[in-house]
């Protein structure tokens, strides 16, 4: 017996890029997660290359789309926020997922205790060291976007963050990390730094 499509029920289309996908992640996942019934949650497993799914025949609520890319195992790589879809008008709904897989490094951040504002930052500088050269490298990242990525050239370092003014005085830091390595076709996600006045 053939399924037909209900036309009564709106379809889902997630999109992403095609040169996001490695030899060493073949597989998108894609979540929708149920915002006025978490019961509606459902996740699908598509081949890298399709580069789009449709979910169709999805119930008229609202929605949080995320992906994830993943490796031959199974294991998460990379995650992506396709935002929110609000289908409770029944109306088909598209979105992308942006998996910024030309970067090999991550870091968030987070305050201690105040904010951007409060503390008078305009800018964190990602201030990156290897064992050779310390201050090897410095990114300055806008204050209110609190997380950077990157393509690093292999190799070990140390990061510490320093949150500073229009002026460059120096109003938050975080301690520095302890050794990491960073490899050529890998994905090193240094987790959330807190920074502290």
């Amino acid at each position: 017996m053939k399924i037909y499509p209900d036309p009564e029920l709106p379809d889902v289309l997630v999109e992403w890029s095609e040169p996001d996908c490695r030899a060493n992640t073949p597989t998108v996942a894609v979540t929708l997660t149920g915002l006025d019934n978490p019961a509606s949650t459902s996740t699908i497993n598509v081949a890298c290359t399709d580069v789009k799914v449709t979910i169709a025949d999805v119930a008229r609520e609202r929605y949080h789309v995320d992906g994830a890319l993943l490796d031959q195992t199974g294991s998460v790589v990379i995650e992506a926020d396709g935002g929110d879809v609000d289908l409770r008008n029944g109306f088909n709904a598209d979105t992308g997922l942006f998996f910024d897989a030309f970067s090999n490094f991550h870091v968030a951040w987070t305050f201690a205790s105040g904010s951007c504002e409060s503390l008078g930052a305009v800018g964190v500088n990602i201030v990156l060291s290897t064992a050779q050269e310390p201050e090897f490298d410095v990114y300055p990242v806008p204050c209110l976007f609190p997380m950077f990525s990157t393509q690093l050239p292999a190799g070990t370092y140390t990061l510490a963050l320093r949150a500073v003014t229009q002026n460059e005085d120096v109003v938050a830091t975080s301690p520095e990390t302890a050794p990491f390595v960073v490899t050529g076709d890998g994905y090193t996600d240094i987790g959330t730094l807190v920074l502290a006045p």
